[in-house]
């Protein structure tokens, strides 16, 4: 295995573990759950290459390490063609707004969705049962950030027909977005927008929105 090889895959094992975990994520961990046959020393030379190159950050008051948002949108696109959800599963024979709440409940996701001239929007008990949402401060936070979404942000998102958007934290241009990501796509006159924590697992939720372009908007 080449070294740039091991590089992204100590990557991309560390998204895989805070994803799942929700806390920083060390070199000792990560030696423990994947990489038994290498040192500590390497897998930490190799999370402080990542650091210096953005994608990771340091937490203070830890020895672990999380993604920037850089680093989250280098996760999706190093992987976003390796995962078919289609092949696995396909998205099941529901009504739309039965299928968008299976899809939120199973991945702690808030929806909009914008067809036919109306809005449907649900999920949040969903979302909410995320680990971020524990800090008070978070949840108000979500809950202007909800606000501006559909006081200017929907209309003003400028998607090309079957266009699939991630924005992630300070790139999406409103006040308290920096803890939160949007997954918006576009089907003719119909939008769909998935609204969700910085912490998720961007490469599938990108393979399971192109299933819905493709067969449901």
């Amino acid at each position: 295995m080449t070294k740039a090889n091991l590089k992204n895959l100590i990557f991309n094992k560390l998204i895989d573990l805070y994803i799942k975990k929700a806390n920083p994520i060390g070199s000792r961990i990560l030696k423990r759950k994947y990489f038994r046959n290498l040192a500590e020393s390497t897998i930490r030379l190799y999370l402080n290459r990542l650091t210096e190159e953005e994608y990771l950050i340091t937490v203070k008051k830890s020895v672990g390490r999380i993604p920037t948002d850089k680093g989250w949108k280098y996760y999706l696109e190093v992987n976003k063609d390796n995962v078919d959800w289609g092949k696995e599963r396909g998205l099941p024979n529901y009504s739309d707004h039965k299928l968008f709440d299976y899809i939120a409940d199973k991945f702690n996701l808030y929806y909009i969705i914008e067809k036919d001239s109306k809005l449907i929007e649900g999920g949040l008990e969903y979302t909410l049962r995320n680990l971020e949402f524990e800090n008070k401060e978070i949840v108000l936070k979500f809950a202007r950030f909800l606000r501006e979404v559909k006081e200017s942000f929907l209309n003003n998102l400028l998607l090309k027909d079957n266009e699939i958007k991630i924005l992630i934290g300070e790139e999406i241009d409103l006040k308290n977005a920096e803890h939160f990501s949007v997954i918006a796509c576009r089907k003719g006159l119909s939008k769909l927008i998935f609204i969700n924590v910085k912490r998720m697992n961007y490469p599938l939720i990108y393979s399971i929105v192109r299933d819905i372009i493709k067969e449901r908007l």
